[in-house]
């Protein structure tokens, strides 16, 4: 069961993430673009972000949040003190960054449009450098489990991806139907992924 709770401002929050204690969503629009919660979301502030982009997706890992956005000059930004303020990072490549997830040390980002796009970051967020996707496609969702990275997108003939690498090499996976794929997690031995249409969406 839900009770409803007030955003910080009426904004199209798009992404939300758990870490040490604090929540932090991010947003594609509005004034302040993320808003934090220390109080398990029972209530939440506005938090200026680096810049005004869209921001797409936001996570935790080893004492940082970092967020990723599809526009804008910086479309990585980086908190290091419980997303109270936020720095601009420059991505590895100007594109539309719609998912970040942290694992084994090592951030990755995907991406809908590019010459390559994945990045990943080995120093907590700091820099980045770009990766070429299994294929050209619009990937929409990236998560880590199990010494495994795994991506899913909306086009492509193969709609998964997967690295044993720490994200530093990518192997295309066919997906069950060719569905358009939004999003994929790990959990207690088992990966699972969504889908917007198509006749099995799990």
């Amino acid at each position: 069961s839900w009770s409803a709770v007030a955003a910080a401002e009426a904004n199209a929050w798009v992404s939300v993430d758990y870490g040490n204690g604090v929540w932090v969503a991010v947003s594609v629009l509005g004034s302040n673009r993320v808003m934090r919660s220390t109080d398990d979301g029972a209530s939440w502030s506005a938090v200026a972000a680096a810049e005004a982009n869209s921001w797409r997706s936001v996570a935790y890992g080893n004492g940082v949040w970092i967020a990723v956005s599809s526009v804008g000059t910086n479309r990585v930004m980086r908190s290091t003190d419980g997303g109270a303020s936020w720095s601009a990072v420059a991505a590895a490549e100007a594109n539309e960054w719609f998912s970040v997830a942290y694992g084994n040390g090592v951030w990755v980002a995907v991406s809908t449009n590019g010459t390559n796009r994945v990045m990943r970051s080995t120093d907590d967020g700091a820099s980045w450098s770009a990766v070429a996707a299994a294929e050209a496609n619009e990937w929409r969702s990236v998560a880590y489990g199990n010494g495994v990275w795994v991506a899913v997108s909306t086009n492509g003939t193969n709609r998964v991806m997967r690295s044993t690498d720490d994200g530093a090499s990518w192997s295309a996976v066919a997906a069950t139907e060719a569905n358009s794929w939004q999003s994929v997690a790990y959990g207690n031995g088992v990966w699972v992924a969504v889908s917007s249409n198509g006749t099995n969406r799990v």
